[in-house]
């Protein structure tokens, strides 16, 4: 993993310099990922209802393929949580479930 003051660069896009932290394994739920870009000077992932409550919930309840299309955009702060896409009558969790086969 390349160290995160190597990445910093703050010519970058904040879309581009969350991109470049996934991109290379960053996680937003790490507390010294947290602490070092804090002493960076760097921004850190986004804040919000889209990481506290729609990625957890993603990670717990999602199938493959949704946590494929959504976790990477809310992550990177390409989408928000008003910005992912429900369908009208599945406007809860239980719109990312899994299947009882599974």
């Amino acid at each position: 993993m390349i160290a995160l003051a190597a990445l910093w660069d703050p010519e970058l896009s904040l879309l581009e310099w969350r991109t470049r932290l996934v991109d290379n394994g960053y996680r937003w739920d790490d507390d010294a990922v947290r602490d070092e870009l804090m002493a960076l000077g760097a921004p850190g992932f986004p804040d919000g209802v889209g990481m506290t409550l729609a990625v957890p919930t993603m990670l717990e309840h999602a199938t493959a393929d949704v946590q494929e299309r959504l976790l990477r955009p809310t992550v990177t702060g390409e989408c928000s949580a008003e910005e992912i896409p429900v369908a009208p009558k599945l406007n809860s969790a239980r719109s990312f479930q899994r299947p009882e086969s599974m």
